[in-house]
């Protein structure tokens, strides 16, 4: 078991399965892009706050973490399974978001998340806090979405700022009566 385990204390189960490659839809009213997330923590709870907020499809871009490296999987407690997942170039991200307003995240500049409309066909693309947004997700944004801090912190953690952003769509969806998810 140890030898076949990357983790120190195995669970003393082991599993081995297909890549999981579910459908992505074709016409979908929200996507989130992962822009060079490079922890495997931060994608797997990433995937997992998706998976919880039914996100129709997930981008990552290069640079960001392969979603089945074993700390992925186990920070995601099972989202591959319920998440499609692209790997895409800029691109090809460019054009899977032709006609939907596209929100960067950022630390301290833009719009309030509260005060974005959510429930118009959108993207939201998330970077790695020790490097911010790059080059391709600054230019292929439309606006910038920010969490105020009133306790003054620079920023949070990429995986809990996406999960605050997420909700807030889910929240704006359930408010104006639209289903999650599509």
């Amino acid at each position: 078991m140890q030898a076949m385990s990357v983790t120190e204390t195995p669970q003393g189960i082991l599993a081995v399965a297909a890549l999981p490659e579910l459908p992505a839809p074709d016409d979908f009213s929200f996507a989130l892009v992962c822009d060079a997330v490079s922890d495997p923590g931060n994608l797997g709870t990433i995937m997992r706050a998706a998976a919880s907020a039914a996100v129709p499809v997930l981008m990552l871009s290069g640079g960001t973490v392969d979603p089945f490296n074993p700390k992925v999987v186990r920070a995601a407690m099972g989202a591959h399974f319920r998440l499609p997942i692209r790997r895409l170039s800029w691109h090809g991200i460019e054009k899977r978001l032709a006609g939907r307003a596209i929100f960067l995240a950022d630390t301290g500049s833009g719009a309030p998340y509260h005060d974005v409309n959510w429930t118009q066909p959108c993207a939201l693309i998330v970077s790695d806090e020790a490097h911010g947004p790059g080059e391709e997700a600054r230019r292929l944004a439309h606006a910038r979405v920010t969490i105020p801090m009133p306790g003054g912190m620079e920023s949070l953690n990429v995986a809990m700022a996406t999960t605050v952003l997420l909700f807030e769509w889910v929240r704006q969806q359930r408010i104006s009566g639209q289903p999650e998810g599509e």
